[in-house]
């Protein structure tokens, strides 16, 4: 059998060491300097693109949202956009990000195409 000498008594021994733990943490978290949380995501090539499609998208009516009717003006206006990110960005882009731009705009101008063909007039 066991040394009774060396018999941990669990009740007592994780209290014990979960407050000490518990202790350790808040003593960390008052003597870290608190860096402020950006609401805003790190800039890139990725979060540009994303920023002009989005109102693309909106105006296209391929994203709800209440009392606003989509516009196809103000949507081939941001699809123009992109294309001129496009061309100007030509060879100088990674892989993933020419992937990225290539299809976003393929289906942004398939989704006004579609719209214009349904739009009635």
């Amino acid at each position: 059998m066991s040394d009774p000498a060396k018999r941990i008594i669990v009740d007592d021994d994780w209290k014990q060491a979960a407050q000490e733990e518990k202790e350790k943490l808040a003593a960390e978290l008052q003597n870290e300097p608190r860096q402020p949380q950006s609401a805003f995501p790190e800039a890139s090539f990725e979060v540009l693109v994303n920023s002009l499609a989005m109102p693309a998208m909106l105006n296209l009516g391929m994203i709800q949202m209440p009392n606003h009717t989509p516009r196809m003006e103000e949507a081939r206006f941001y699809i123009d956009l992109l294309t001129v990110v496009e061309q100007k960005t030509k060879g100088n882009l990674a892989v993933a990000e020419h992937n990225m731009l290539t299809t976003l705009l393929y289906e942004l101008r398939m989704t006004y195409v579609k719209a214009n063909e349904n739009a009635p007039g």
